[in-house]
């Protein structure tokens, strides 16, 4: 079913409210304060951050005209930008609500809860992919279609990185993460005793799977990379799924929550990839996969059959297996499907 033009136009406004937050609250993590100390009748200000939970003070100088400018002004840009964020998140809050009213689908409290946790740490922003079911769920706001329940239901979060890429960004530890959010969580067992776990499972029956593309023979141990103590399964064809991501929003309750996903075009063909390589026991999954696929092929073809044939014209000439995965989940598609690619 497509959005209204009213819910496409609201939905746009929605992602710039959520940009315009993040964008705040990262500077609120930045932001140094200031304080004050008296030395033998003198006053002196020091700038002070915390790193670690820990407070980390560095000295500016005696209190002068000069320096006490930089402070006033300081804790009046604060000052607005706290007025501001507390502007948009009430903003944010009210657009959710119209959003939720359109038909758009809605994360559960308690994985919206991790969620913008892990955007928040870049996990699945900016540094890392949300592939999976819910980067489909991504696409309904992005596209201005609501697709079927049943391809939208999920209890896994897929994250995948490309460990060629180095992340200038301080190591993230899972376990703290899921503290933090008053969540215990379990680690799935890994295969190989030398192997780090590459997924989590909470108490809530939330799954966390770390993704990293297999490139060439598998490995006995694959690293997370940025991530403290945790592996990755290494799949075939990541690497072809999260080339060029792009950002978008998904709706919590009464937020959004910004997150980087894989292009469409590229999502649907490599579902049918995937489908193709499912075993006997996966055929729920494998319909699924089928099902997202033919889904968003109709959608792109109207809307950007330029991209869409593009990523298929990629997969099908990367090689003999790629374009036979591809041909055989076509042919499980209705014909009216199939033509669109052609």
């Amino acid at each position: 079913m497509e959005l209204d033009l009213a819910s496409k136009t609201l939905f746009a406004e929605f992602q710039e409210t959520v940009r315009s937050r993040v964008a705040i609250e990262a500077q609120f993590a930045d932001a140094k304060t200031f304080v004050c100390k008296t030395v033998k009748g003198k006053v002196y200000w020091y700038e002070q951050h915390y790193e670690d939970g820990q407070a980390r003070q560095s000295y500016v100088g005696p209190s002068n005209k000069k320096n006490d400018k930089t402070v006033t002004d300081a804790r009046q840009k604060l000052r607005k930008d706290k007025l501001l964020l507390k502007k948009l998140c009430a903003v944010e809050s009210r657009q959710a609500a119209m959003l939720r009213n359109s038909g758009l689908p809605v994360l559960d409290r308690r994985m919206a809860l991790l969620l913008r946790r892990f955007s928040e740490v870049k996990l699945i922003h900016r540094h890392g992919v949300l592939v999976g079911t819910l980067a489909n769920m991504a696409y309904t706001g992005l596209l201005g279609v609501i697709f079927e329940k049943a391809t939208l239901m999920t209890q896994d979060i897929d994250i995948a990185r490309d460990n060629r890429i180095e992340i200038a960004a301080p190591p993230i530890n899972i376990r703290v993460l899921f503290s933090e959010r008053g969540m215990e969580c379990r680690d799935v067992p890994p295969f190989s005793n030398k192997s780090l776990p590459s997924s989590y499972v909470t108490s809530d029956g939330i799954r966390i799977d770390f993704l990293v593309p297999l490139r060439g023979k598998a490995k006995k141990k694959v690293i997370m990379p940025s991530v403290l103590g945790s592996g990755a399964t290494a799949l075939r064809f990541l690497d072809y799924l999260i080339v060029d991501p792009i950002e978008t929003v998904l709706l919590a309750p009464s937020c959004g929550i910004s997150v980087t996903v894989p292009r469409p075009e590229r999502f649907a063909i490599h579902k049918l990839i995937v489908a193709a390589y499912r075993s006997a026991t996966e055929s729920t999954k494998k319909e699924k996969d089928i099902h997202q696929a033919g889904q968003l092929i109709t959608v792109l073809a109207a809307d950007r059959s330029k991209e869409l044939k593009s990523a298929y014209r990629i997969a099908v000439k990367a090689g003999r297996k790629w374009e036979k995965a591809v041909l055989v989940s076509l042919d499980l598609l209705p014909e009216v499907v199939r033509n669109l690619l052609k």
